[in-house]
């Protein structure tokens, strides 16, 4: 059997207390045949000053002027000189057997569009919680399986993020690559598009650490006040005659998924009226006991507020 090269690409911004560590994870990986390839993407900080205590001949840094991660990771996956392309943010943090089970998937299921492992959250407290995807009963009876990404996705955990996963470059080559330009959503607009054409493969074993602790995620500072553009793009698809029922269905699902999540995020953050909007959306009534669950978070908080002034 032919040997299965794999690059891993990290796209690095400011990370400086953190990429170190994610570095070392790759590099202690049981499985050895992978380059890595870190994208700079105009760092500020001492991130490269870091970096330079690592000496290992697998390790590329490619520097550019800061455009953001997606831009980060479409240079890394043009710079990959394997067919199969591991991602892994740079305050993130792999097991020693990642790339061995993600290996191990590939020879399962060679057809696959994604592979990806079970992941746990980091929070900030450094306690740790195992992100619990929407798989059927059977599918949680299997170590490793293929499943339906829109079947999956509109409930529970996402069963593919950008720190654990690994995607094959013709696959990429077919859908495209991270758009660029959108500063939330840019990973689940990709995991969409594979998912409409591929299966993805799951293997059921936590290798991945995705840190919620940390101050500069995208997500944190910068909530949507309106539905993301990715969302937007696949309730348009769902107008067309090309989807079979069910996928239509399941489609709408997920984006109504995405709003219901935007709209828990902006009740958190006190941003009352966009929640209010945002629930407006008819899609949410397409997840009943979510919607009625925010509706009534929101009428507490509105309750709160006008008790308080």
């Amino acid at each position: 059997m032919n040997t299965i090269y794999l690059s891993v690409v990290i796209p690095l911004y400011n990370k400086a207390s953190s990429i170190v560590a994610t570095v070392e994870s790759v590099l202690q990986q049981q499985y050895p045949y992978f380059e890595l390839i870190i994208i700079n993407d105009g760092s500020t900080d001492q991130s490269l000053e870091r970096l330079k205590q690592i000496d290992d001949k697998r390790v590329r840094i490619i520097s550019q002027e800061n455009a953001g991660v997606a831009h980060a990771r479409n240079t890394g996956i043009s710079m990959a000189s394997y067919p199969y392309i591991a991602f892994l943010d740079g305050d993130d943090a792999w097991d020693k057997l990642f790339l061995s089970d993600i290996v191990a998937l590939i020879i399962s299921f060679p057809n696959a569009g994604a592979y990806s492992t079970g992941y746990q959250y980091e929070l900030a407290d450094n306690q740790r919680k195992i992100a619990t995807p929407n798989f059927t009963r059977k599918q949680k009876e299997c170590a490793v399986f293929l499943y339906s990404f829109f079947e999956t996705s509109y409930a529970g955990d996402l069963p593919i993020q950008a720190s654990g996963c690994c995607i094959p470059k013709k696959v990429l080559d077919h859908v495209g690559v991270f758009p660029v330009g959108e500063a939330i959503g840019e990973d689940q607009d990709l995991w969409a598009r594979i998912g409409l054409k591929y299966p993805m493969a799951f293997s059921q074993t936590v290798r991945s650490t995705y840190k919620l602790n940390v101050d500069d995620r995208a997500c944190v500072g910068n909530i949507p006040a309106k539905e993301c553009p990715f969302s937007k793009r696949l309730y348009r698809l769902t107008k067309t005659h090309n989807l079979s029922p069910k996928l239509r269905h399941n489609i709408r699902k997920y984006t109504a998924n995405h709003i219901l999540n935007l709209v828990k995020l902006n009740i958190l953050a006190g941003r009352l009226d966009c929640a209010s909007k945002l629930l407006h959306e008819s899609r949410t009534w397409l997840l009943l006991p979510r919607k009625i669950k925010w509706s009534l978070q929101l009428w507490l908080a509105k309750f709160s507020n006008a008790i308080i002034h």
